[in-house]
């Protein structure tokens, strides 16, 4: 679901998401404990999650890649997709977006502006923005104190 600003909800609080986190949830793990309990404001209703659009493909992109190492069977890794899809996390891509996320990357010499896309839109919608990603959060969350780690 792509939306804009003017259909966002004005009563929840705004949450970006990056892949990382969208994935800890599907697949729970050592440290899940934290993710389920950010997941239940979601749940609630209380939080209102998006995403730049990137978010669709890494998120499906990862699960791909589970599946193609093994790790999960093609039966699994089908109806996480399915599961992820039914989440319908809405998407944004402000104007500007792509083009901050590249100067992000260069301000903090990034060979890939991927991650920078999520700290781009987080940052625009001046909301937290919750990651696994520990390289990305040791890197950006002194400058952007909104980027949360989630463990």
């Amino acid at each position: 679901m792509c939306v804009t600003f003017a259909t966002m909800s004005p009563n929840v609080a705004l949450r970006c998401v990056d892949a990382s986190f969208v994935i800890a949830w599907l697949i729970p793990t050592k440290g899940s404990e934290a993710v389920a309990e950010e997941w239940s404001g979601f749940a609630l209703g209380k939080d209102e999650f998006v995403g730049p659009a990137i978010l669709n493909a890494e998120v499906i992109s990862a699960l791909h890649r589970l599946t193609h190492q093994g790790l999960l069977t093609e039966v699994e890794g089908s109806q996480m997709v399915t599961d992820f899809l039914a989440l319908d996390i809405p998407t944004l891509t402000p104007s500007d977006m792509y083009r901050r996320a590249y100067m992000l990357a260069n301000r903090y010499y990034q060979p890939r502006v991927y991650d920078m896309c999520y700290l781009a839109l987080a940052d625009k919608l001046g909301c937290p923005l919750l990651t696994l990603d520990e390289r990305f959060y040791s890197i950006v969350s002194e400058d952007f104190p909104l980027v949360t780690l989630v463990s």
